[in-house]
């Protein structure tokens, strides 16, 4: 029982810092210098080229919701408010035209970007659940009155999230190179997946109806008849098992009302950050030089400028 209370208090702090931020507007800022960073950071960077630089950064990071917006009808967020525009700017300045910020963030790198991808994961949450929430409520065409588009959420959520650093790539590389950055957009994928199956009772029922009929499903139940009732059974114990784990650990498994919906997005959070820190090459680094100075650059940047120079 004081385990389950100690975890409880754990989630409850969890909650305060992913689920509720208190100052959205600090939040916005500090994911505007991530934003920043990761494009000062890449092999695209030019020094001087202030436009290119903003155009980067606020493509980055308002392509995916715009582009999910626009297959919505629904106007982005950036055009009926007064604040993501300017703070992705000062975000783009404060990085890229400061001489202190970007040396430092380069010196406690492991460190500062934990913290960053904490605010990323934080927004890209809020955006996918926003986001699935818009695409449950468009209308179901008349020809399948019963089946949810529980599909169309889960890919709404996923280019909200997604579709903005994967736009840069394409506009700045030959259209030849039209590749995703397949382990986060998986984990951005997952947790749609996630959010949409514990969202709304329809969604469950129709991602387990497609489990169920799936190919390897059948292939099972096609073996024995008498399988049905085993699959049914490793099922339920799986659950089982994740939800003893879940209470362990203090982390809700009902999800219900405003603050089950907060909890849920908490949740896909921390899914993201786990999957984003287990990322291929996170902590691998080597030097590059950037106007004759010595510094650090991921491991991965090198590979895409390889990759270009085989071009």
């Amino acid at each position: 029982m004081t385990n389950q209370v100690k975890a409880f208090a754990v989630w409850k702090d969890v909650y305060q810092v992913i689920a509720a931020p208190a100052h959205y507007e600090t939040v916005l800022l500090l994911h505007a210098v991530l934003c920043a960073f990761a494009y000062r950071a890449s092999p695209i960077y030019e020094h001087g080229r202030t436009a290119k630089g903003v155009f980067c950064c606020l493509l980055m990071a308002l392509g995916g919701g715009t582009l999910a917006s626009l297959l919505m009808a629904t106007p982005p967020s950036w055009l009926v408010n007064n604040v993501d525009l300017p703070i992705y700017t000062t975000g783009f300045f404060l990085v890229c035209r400061t001489p202190l910020l970007y040396p430092i963030l380069r010196t406690t790198q492991p460190v500062a970007l934990a913290m960053l991808d904490l605010i990323d994961v934080t927004l890209r949450a809020m955006a996918l659940s926003a986001f699935q929430a818009q695409a449950s409520k468009l209308p179901t065409p008349t020809v399948l009155p019963s089946t949810p588009n529980t599909l169309g959420q889960i890919l709404i959520g996923t280019i909200s999230v997604t579709g903005g650093g994967i736009a840069l790539f394409w506009l700045l590389h030959p259209p030849s190179r039209f590749t995703i950055p397949v382990h986060d957009t998986v984990v951005c994928l997952l947790a749609n997946l996630l959010y949409a199956y514990n969202a709304l009772h329809k969604n469950r029922v129709f991602i387990s109806q497609c489990l169920w009929d799936s190919v390897p499903a059948r292939l099972v139940r096609s073996v024995d008849p008498g399988n049905d009732a085993l699959i049914l059974a490793l099922f339920n114990a799986f659950m089982d098992w994740i939800r003893a784990w879940a209470d362990v650990l203090g982390i809700p498994t009902t999800f219900k009302g405003r603050r089950g919906e907060a909890d849920l997005r908490a949740l896909c959070a921390l899914f993201m950050l786990v999957g984003f820190l287990l990322r291929p090459g996170r902590w691998a680094f080597a030097e590059k030089k950037e106007n004759g100075k010595p510094e650090k650059v991921e491991k991965r940047d090198l590979v895409e400028k390889e990759e270009e120079s085989d071009e």
